[in-house]
């Protein structure tokens, strides 16, 4: 509601912090930042910790917008930051680079387990002008497996514009984890130049090793705070 009465056109750098809600209501901060001329988000950075998820904007070598969502588990973590960039589409529509990435310090052992594909997808749905994705080594696997599952007419809405992947893969490597998500876009005229830059062999090494399989008897990851009711509330 602040927002919504103040104007500031000259506005160089602006940083919120938002406490975990069932559901992100930002109508007023959209509107805020996308009426501020000197915001020129071209790029952006998607960040996962075990305290909770930034999301950075701005020129591809200035950060100029960052907010920060504080939250756990993981699971609950992706869907509000996704609710996040849900919000802010108007102004993430502009963005042209990128970046996903995740410290695994302080993560459970299990996280990858914990996670569904749909999420990484919903997250990713609302870049729609992003030309360049990089992922980080600690997403490497993680999100080869959500790409692989895109199938029918979401191959074509999950990031339309995307002309190059960059991973912290060896090549040979990189091509092997990504080769089904690169075939089908392909297949449907939107070609994908991959990218693996050198990277240190021991960094190489923990980023195409193997993913362990999940068992069938595993608990049932934790839901989504979207589907859970309003008078729910995590621990």
């Amino acid at each position: 509601n602040l927002v919504a009465q103040i104007n500031t056109p000259l506005l160089e750098r602006l940083s919120v912090t938002l406490l975990f809600q069932l559901a992100f209501t930002l109508v007023n901060l959209t509107e805020f930042i996308y009426r501020t001329e000197g915001f020129g988000c071209l790029s952006a950075r998607v960040f996962f910790n075990q305290d909770g998820a930034s999301i950075d904007m701005g020129h591809y070598k200035q950060r100029e917008l960052s907010l920060r969502v504080n939250c756990e588990p993981l699971d609950w973590l992706i869907d509000s930051a996704t609710q996040v960039c849900v919000a802010l589409g108007k102004v993430l529509s502009a963005v042209k680079v990128l970046t996903l990435d995740l410290d695994v310090d302080g993560m459970p052992s299990d996280w990858e387990n914990t996670l569904e594909s749909m999420l990484w997808h919903e997250l990713l749905l609302p870049f729609i002008g992003v030309k360049k994705l990089h992922i980080g080594s600690s997403l490497t696997l993680e999100l080869s497996q959500a790409l692989k599952s895109v199938a029918g007419g979401l191959v074509l809405q999950l990031l339309p514009e995307l002309q190059e992947l960059e991973v912290q893969l060896r090549i040979d490597h990189a091509k092997k984890a990504f080769s089904t998500f690169i075939e089908t876009r392909e297949s449907m005229g939107r070609p994908i130049h991959l990218l693996a830059p050198p990277i240190p062999h021991a960094e190489q090494e923990v980023a195409s090793s193997p993913k362990p399989l999940r068992a069938s008897a595993k608990p049932s990851p934790s839901p989504s705070p979207s589907r859970y009711k309003k008078s729910k509330k995590p621990k």
